[in-house]
């Protein structure tokens, strides 16, 4: 019976420490929601991209270098611009989507294998892994 509350105290004591290495593991953390909101708006809002920061500059950079080679005006500078609005829309994207869903860090990975592998087997045999924080499943 000792033996089994000991090993609930240490279990709680490893939960407790997992979660406060996980939350300052992941300095993203605040600011998903903040990043998942932005992408739900670029993805119902396309044109959303033209307010970006480096957007307008990018089109400068593609239309000078166009028109220095004599494309000003033409279907290659249009097309240049349509491949450079559209590369940019899917960086932003995958940069907003990234952002919103970093650290998916296992707990036994976490502080490069803090808890050792006899605990974990120890937890699982007492039934304790059946928490969602332990067995990887947050």
């Amino acid at each position: 019976m000792l033996g089994g509350l000991h090993l609930m105290s240490l279990a709680n004591r490893a939960q407790g420490q997992m979660q406060n290495y996980a939350s300052a593991s992941n300095p993203l953390g605040p600011y998903q929601p903040q990043y998942a909101q932005q992408l739900n708006q670029l993805m119902s809002n396309p044109n959303l991209i033209t307010t970006m920061p480096g957007y307008e500059a990018g089109l400068q950079g593609v239309e000078r270098g166009m028109a220095s080679q004599g494309y000003a005006g033409s279907g290659n500078m249009l097309a240049q611009l349509a491949q450079y609005s559209g590369n940019f829309f899917n960086n932003q994207v995958n940069q907003f989507a990234g952002l919103s869903t970093q650290n998916a860090t296992a707990p036994g990975q976490l502080m490069g294998g803090y808890l050792p592998q006899n605990m974990m087997a120890q937890l699982g045999a007492t039934g304790l892994m059946a928490s969602p924080f332990l067995a990887g499943g947050f």
